[in-house]
């Protein structure tokens, strides 16, 4: 009895601890959002990180192995058979002047095929000591035609150095849906996350300037008298002497993200000589400018939208625009000539049509001088408006800032 009691307690005890490390194992790849270490230790690190406070470490061993293979990461569960996609990353070492050939290979096994080994031009990355470099490879899983996808994986291997290295923002964009489809942080200690999709914002200023600021030449204020919509806007009073006004938006990245579309109507009086007005933002990586630009139509109020590009988009000149956080996002408006006198600019989330009951209309304009007469905003139509808005995007374009 005492033998089998014992049997029974050690066999406990194996499953116990069995249990134990399976639960350790899961929740080290959980931290690091799938990755897996093989030939090398992997852990969540806050050494040093391009984002954010953490990225993930990756150890190499004493003795290199022939193949190593020092971080796994599994993408059949992420990906979409048929489509194309680019990922990209960020690496970095602190040890050796140059770390030379990082390579990250796709191993893609088909039902109908062997396994394949792709890492065509992506053994010639070379780290410099104490810099982030960005590395982006391709992947075309567009050729079905050995029928459905067995495994599908990415790895690290072949640094010559036993150089120790990190790894940040990991990000997978699907080219054939042109969004994002998996992010990787490290920042929070979960699963890839799939971003959401893009979402339209505007600010109300209802309740005061909401984060917006005013660059030289600019003062803001609340505006509560003259208004698009509701019983707030923002007004920008511009001092003369200046071909270029900016007004800066707020740092506010659950909003200013990839994709995400900004909203506003715009308001500019008559009597003033504008030459255009572009929504822009400029990236995180060497503040590339980007806008949608229309022309500055005065004496109503004009809508505008501007999408952040995606996160892999680039701009005429082949510069990369859409690296979060963007570093600036506002509007910016253009004069042909210095102004020379002070005038005020509005900006609103959108335009209400006027009620007829008394008091409920958006609030006359102000005038630019004593022998203009007032522009009424009731005289835009419902047609004008849609016309207008149309328009207004289908000039939409990448302008480089003057």
């Amino acid at each position: 009895m005492r033998k089998r009691a014992f049997k029974r307690l050690a066999a406990l005890l194996v499953v116990a601890v069995f249990a134990i490390t399976t639960f350790v194992v899961a929740g080290a790849a959980d931290e690091l959002g799938g990755w897996v270490g093989i030939n090398a230790t992997i852990s969540r690190s806050t050494d040093f990180a391009y984002g954010g406070t953490y990225s993930m470490k990756v150890q190499l061993p004493a003795d290199r192995p022939q193949y190593p293979n020092y971080g796994r990461l599994d993408l059949k569960p992420l990906l979409t058979d048929g489509h194309e996609y680019e990922i990209t990353f960020w690496v970095y070492q602190n040890e050796v002047d140059t770390a030379k050939g990082l390579t990250t290979t796709i191993k893609l096994s088909r039902a109908a095929s062997g396994d394949q080994y792709i890492n065509d031009n992506t053994y010639t990355n070379w780290i410099d000591i104490n810099q982030w470099v960005k590395i982006v490879r391709p992947l075309d899983l567009t050729d079905t035609t050995d029928g459905e996808i067995q495994e599908l994986f990415m790895y690290f291997e072949h640094m010559d150095d036993n150089t120790c290295f990190y790894i940040d923002d990991v990000v997978i964009y699907d080219k054939t849906e042109g969004k994002e489809v998996v992010r990787i942080d490290f920042e929070d200690a979960a699963e890839p996350s799939t971003p959401s999709t893009p979402e339209e914002f505007t600010y109300d200023f209802e309740d005061g300037l909401q984060g917006w600021t005013g660059d030289t030449g600019v003062t803001l204020a609340h505006e509560t008298t003259f208004v698009a919509k509701g019983k707030g806007a923002l007004r920008a009073d511009l001092k003369p002497g200046q071909k270029e006004y900016n007004i800066i938006g707020p740092s506010d990245p659950d909003k200013i993200k990839n994709g995400n579309t900004f909203k506003c109507v715009i308001y500019i009086p008559d009597g003033v000589d504008v030459n255009g007005i572009q929504i822009f933002s400029q990236d995180s990586t060497d503040w590339t400018w980007n806008s949608a630009w229309t022309n500055g139509e005065t004496g109503k109020w004009l809508p505008m939208s501007y999408t952040l590009p995606a996160a892999d988009a680039k701009n005429d000149n082949g510069d990369t625009i859409g690296d979060e956080p963007f570093m600036r996002f506002g509007i910016q408006i253009l004069f042909h000539t210095e102004l020379d006198k002070d005038i005020s600019i509005y900006i609103d989330s959108e335009y209400e049509e006027p009620s007829e009951e008394p008091g409920e209309s958006p609030s006359t304009p102000p005038q630019t001088g004593e022998d203009e007469p007032p522009v009424q905003t009731g005289d835009i139509s419902t047609i004008g408006f849609v016309l207008l808005a149309a328009a207004s995007g289908a000039v939409l374009a990448f302008r480089k800032r003057k």
